[in-house]
């Protein structure tokens, strides 16, 4: 059985890359006071549905943006484990979208974003 490789967008590896060295340079402890919130599903729901047109687009790094943005707010991560949790539902996306997708290489993707979750 052939399968096909997917191949990260170079968007989403330079918006890692620079979000990562940003979570780097302002790493901290986490704390529930200045980035976590009560369950705000109006939130919730605004990422998702960004998220998913983003998805829709192909638009990996705008992806990656909305979805730090839920990791912080919302799963209360700290910068770093937002921006790898993020960079892990990207990369599921981006093997899953394909016609000809690899839902192994998506599973195992969703399957580290969850452990950090």
């Amino acid at each position: 059985m052939h399968r096909l490789q997917y191949r990260s967008h170079p968007g989403v590896l330079l918006a890692a890359v620079a979000l990562v060295a940003v979570a780097l340079l302002v790493r901290r402890q986490s704390t529930t006071t200045d980035t976590c919130h009560e369950m705000e599903p109006e939130r919730v729901a605004a990422l998702e549905a960004g998220g998913w047109k983003a998805y829709y687009d192909r638009d990996w790094p705008r992806v990656l943006m909305l979805m730090v943005q839920m990791n912080r707010t919302q799963f209360c991560m700290g910068w770093l484990d937002a921006m790898t949790g993020a960079l892990d539902i990207v990369r599921a996306a981006a093997a899953f979208a394909p016609v000809d997708n690899d839902v192994p290489a998506a599973t195992a993707h969703l399957a580290r974003f969850y452990a950090k979750a």
